[in-house]
């Protein structure tokens, strides 16, 4: 990875991302598609979201933050978890507010750090 094509990620915007008091986000949830049943819901980034949101950050574009990883890249820079482990944080990064995902079928998805680009108009520091 290049050293240039980095963004800056600083310390205080990682701990805004966990300690999210005040940004009235909403929950994300896991929903099973045969029985329409909750299988997981959460209102708070945990870890793995954290190293997912971080790596894309990481090659996202400085301009427009974007950048389109395959979920194989993903999962592989995040240490080698599974790709529908890597899937389903995305789909709660995207539900949270802190992404959205351009999908268009035959080509990459598009990542759009949505969160990121709020802050960077006027960081908190």
């Amino acid at each position: 990875m290049r050293q240039d094509n980095m963004l800056p990620i600083n310390a205080f915007y990682i701990t805004a991302l966990r300690d999210k008091r005040g940004h009235n986000r909403p929950a994300a949830q896991w929903i099973d598609k045969d029985t329409g049943e909750v299988l997981r819901q959460r209102d708070k980034l945990d870890s793995t979201d954290l190293l997912i949101y971080i790596m894309l950050l990481s090659r996202a574009d400085k301009e427009k933050y974007t950048c389109y990883p395959s979920l194989a890249t993903i999962a592989s820079d995040c240490g080698g978890i599974d790709k529908r482990t890597v899937w389903e944080h995305l789909s709660m990064l995207e539900q949270m507010g802190f992404i959205t995902i351009k999908k268009t079928p035959g080509r990459p998805n598009v990542y759009y750090m949505a969160d990121f680009a709020e802050w960077a108009k006027s960081p908190h520091y």
